[in-house]
C-alpha cells in the first residue's frame, strides 16, 4: 500500500486537497476491501459519520481516486485505475457475488473494435452479469 498511499496523498495535494481522517480511512478501506456499497463503506468507517462517508466518497470521485461501478439502478465504488490494475466485473445477479476478472484477450478485442470503428479508445468499462455455479446449482 505504500507506493498508493503516496499516489494519494499527491493527488490531495496537487488537488488544493488535505489529507483528512476520514479520506483517509476510506481510501484504507476501499484498499483493504475493494468494491464496495456506500453502506459497507461506512460500517468499515465507524469513526465517521455517513454523512462525511458520502462527501468523502464524492470528493475522492471528483479528482479521480474512486470510481463508482454501477450495477443496475445502484453502484458500488472502488478505487481507480490509478490504484488497481485495470479490470472488469463479473456478477450474479441473484446472489450479489461479484470478482474481478483481468482479461488481456478482451483488452486486445476492445481495442480492436475501437480500431476497425476509426475510433480512438481512451476509456472503457464493462461488466458482466449472470448467475453464479452456486445459484444455478440451486435453481
Amino acid at each position: 500500500m505504500n507506493n498508493s498511499a503516496v499516489l494519494f496523498a499527491q493527488l490531495l495535494k496537487s488537488n488544493g486537497l488535505s489529507n483528512t481522517k476520514p479520506r483517509n480511512l476510506v481510501f484504507r478501506s476501499l484498499f483493504a476491501y475493494g468494491l464496495q456499497t456506500i453502506a459497507e463503506l461506512s460500517e468499515r468507517c465507524p469513526e465517521i459519520d455517513r454523512a462525511s462517508v458520502y462527501r468523502t466518497v464524492n470528493t475522492l470521485e471528483k479528482i479521480g481516486v474512486i470510481v463508482r461501478v454501477q450495477q443496475g439502478f445502484k453502484y458500488k465504488i472502488e478505487l481507480s485505475d490509478a490504484f488497481l490494475p485495470h479490470h472488469h466485473h463479473i456478477i450474479c445477479h441473484k446472489c450479489g457475488k461479484q470478482r474481478d476478472i483481468e482479461q488481456q484477450k478482451l483488452e486486445l478485442l476492445l481495442s480492436e473494435v475501437a480500431e476497425k470503428e476509426d475510433f480512438q479508445l481512451t476509456s472503457h468499462k464493462l461488466e458482466l452479469v449472470g448467475m453464479c455455479g452456486e445459484c444455478r446449482a440451486k435453481s
